[in-house]
């Protein structure tokens, strides 16, 4: 599929008007620490900016006895109990959907 001319303008003029944003979102997040076991932070500013966005989210624990007997697994963390999970349904006809991990949308 081709981009036309006026496609491409709209998508100009779109990233052009959200810019300042995106500087402004990407300064935040840079910020935060986001090493292993020092998530939570990171975490919690995606998890706002998603959910002011329009993404459902959630939180959902980490079995960590599943973990802990996975042959790669690593050092844990309290932080790392409380993943986020967004997840949106398109009800627009050709949309995209990311689905919720139970399945759920």
């Amino acid at each position: 599929m081709s981009l036309d001319k006026e496609g491409a303008i709209r998508i100009i003029k779109a990233v052009d008007a959200g810019f300042q944003r995106q500087l402004a979102l990407t300064a935040g997040l840079i910020r935060f620490q986001s090493t292993r076991g020092a998530e939570l932070g990171v975490q919690d500013f995606v998890f706002q900016e998603l959910r002011d966005g329009g993404d459902a989210m959630e939180r959902f624990n980490i079995d960590k006895d599943a973990v802990a007997r996975h042959p790669d697994d690593g050092r844990f963390s309290e932080d790392m109990l409380k993943p986020l999970s967004p997840w949106h349904s398109s009800s627009a006809a050709g949309g995209r959907t990311v689905t919720h991990p139970s399945g759920a949308r």
